[in-house]
C-alpha cells in the first residue's frame, strides 16, 4: 500500500539522487510518480523544487506529482506551478495545466 511508505525517506531524497546515468534518472521520475500516488502534502516542496531540473522529464513528472498532492492553500507550491507555466518543453507546460487544473478541481 503507497501510503504506508509516507515519512520511510528524507525528503531531500530527491534532490541527492544522482542523474549522472539513465537508470538514475528513472529511478527519479518512478520516485515522484509514487510522491504522488502516496499524496503526502508534506513531499510538496522538494518535489516543486524540481519543476527547475534541468531534465525536461524531471520537470513533466513532478508537475504531475504537485497535481495529486499540492494544495489550493499551499501558495509556495502554486507559485512554483506558475512560474512552470512558462517552461520552455510543451510537455511540461502541459503537466503544469493538468497539475492546476487537478488543484482547483479539489478546492471546489
Amino acid at each position: 500500500r503507497a501510503s504506508s511508505l509516507r515519512n520511510t525517506c528524507p525528503q531531500d531524497s530527491l534532490q541527492k539522487c544522482p542523474t549522472s546515468g539513465g537508470q538514475f534518472r528513472q529511478v527519479r521520475l518512478r520516485a515522484l510518480r509514487a510522491l504522488g500516488q502516496i499524496g503526502d502534502a508534506a513531499s510538496a516542496t522538494p518535489v516543486a523544487a524540481l519543476l527547475s531540473h534541468t531534465i525536461s522529464n524531471v520537470r513533466k513528472e513532478a508537475a504531475l506529482a504537485l497535481g495529486e498532492i499540492g494544495s489550493s492553500d499551499d501558495a509556495g507550491t502554486l507559485a512554483a506551478l506558475e512560474a512552470a507555466e512558462a517552461d520552455g518543453d510543451p510537455e511540461v507546460r502541459k503537466a503544469v495545466r493538468i497539475a492546476l487544473r487537478q488543484i482547483a478541481e479539489r478546492s471546489r
